[in-house]
């Protein structure tokens, strides 16, 4: 078995389960089979009993486990039926080795975190990355663990104790450790700043563990994208109202300027956003880059409009929109997941679709 572990520094909230998620895809397409574990080292035994403003929404896994919601990016990611055990939390244990001191298990020994909270760490990782939770036999080739929290957390420490020993036993070709970090950029200077990720690499290395790859998150993601392509970027913003025709009439100098702007882009990105306004001026940009084979990206709201925009000047349906615009449109492109609108669960279910983590009165649970 050969183990990835994800860790985060500098901040939570990074998007480490995403990044795990997408780890796991990029493993599966490469041909091998892949289960995962999430860490969290909170001392509650699982999700069930906590706020949901406070932590997120609840996933309800197939064996009725109430986890944190990175099993459900698992699930939907690597299409896999995780259960209970793939989540670890402080809680589950040192409820464990608690039974186990009870019975009498540890013959009278001093019960201490190391080595027995660490072993039973290792014990439990080590059993349940060998189950399969593809539907085949045999255990899975690679582990994606996540590690919830930050590097530097006092409640982590005993896991990346155990996560240390893990790797020793398990041999430097067996594991890899990707760890997510922030790259802040200062308002003031509007520089990146490594200075935090260093330091959270060198707590992570003082604590025994070194990472292979560093996964950094930032605000410039454009910036990347460009330097990558040797290109420096220049972003100009067009208020998408300023496109349309109205616009030629009410404000023909913002009108003029808008499409000045948008013809002079040698790509076009499109934000997500919410509400109706502007959606005819997002459209013409859409348009403007599908005809003239300019680079567009839609993001969220951005390829919805990007959909309708081809459903309409390409299919031919002229009233087509997203169920998000127009709940009545004839033609709805774009619509609600079936998932989260309960009238048409039983439809999706007759036709071979499974729907995981019903409560009683059968809407799905998230």
């Amino acid at each position: 078995m050969k183990y990835v572990l994800v860790t985060g520094g500098v901040v939570s909230g990074l998007g480490k389960g995403v990044t795990a998620s997408s780890i796991g895809v990029v493993l599966k397409a490469c041909g091998l089979r892949v289960t995962s574990i999430k860490i969290d080292p909170y001392l509650n035994t699982d999700a069930g009993t906590m706020s949901p403003f406070e932590h997120g929404e609840v996933f309800v896994l197939d064996d009725g486990g109430e986890v944190d919601l990175d099993l459900g990016n698992y699930e939907r990611f690597l299409d896999v039926t995780l259960t209970r055990d793939n989540n670890i939390t402080t809680g589950k244990i040192y409820q464990s080795v608690l039974e186990k001191e009870r019975r009498g298990d540890y013959l009278g020994k001093t019960v201490q975190v190391v080595p027995h909270i660490t072993d039973a760490i290792k014990n439990w990782i080590e059993t349940v990355s060998v189950i399969p939770v593809d539907g085949k036999e045999g255990p899975a080739d690679v582990c994606v663990i996540e590690l919830g929290g930050t590097v530097g957390d006092i409640e982590s420490m005993p896991f990346i104790e155990a996560l240390r020993q893990l790797s020793f036993s398990v041999g430097q070709d067996n594991f890899c450790l990707i760890h997510v970090s922030l790259i802040p950029v200062l308002g003031v200077v509007g520089e990146q700043k490594t200075k935090p990720t260093q330091h959270s690499v060198r707590e992570l290395r003082a604590l025994g563990l070194t990472p292979h790859l560093l996964a950094c998150r930032s605000a410039q993601a454009l910036l990347h994208a460009c330097i990558a392509c040797s290109l420096k970027p220049s972003v100009d913003w067009i208020a998408a109202s300023d496109l349309e025709e109205d616009s030629e009439k009410l404000t023909p100098e913002a009108h003029a300027a808008a499409w000045k702007t948008l013809r002079n882009a040698a790509c076009v990105l499109v934000p997500g956003g919410f509400g109706d306004r502007g959606v005819k001026g997002m459209m013409l940009a859409a348009k403007y880059a599908r005809e003239n084979k300019v680079p567009y990206l839609g993001i969220c709201l951005g390829m919805q409009i990007a959909v309708i925009e081809f459903a309409r000047s390409v299919l031919g349906l002229e009233k087509a929109n997203s169920a998000e615009f127009d709940e009545k449109t004839p033609n709805p492109i774009v619509i609600f997941m079936p998932e989260v609108n309960p009238e048409v669960i039983g439809t999706l279910e007759e036709a071979g679709l499974k729907f995981v983590g019903k409560d009683e009165s059968g809407k799905r649970m998230e």
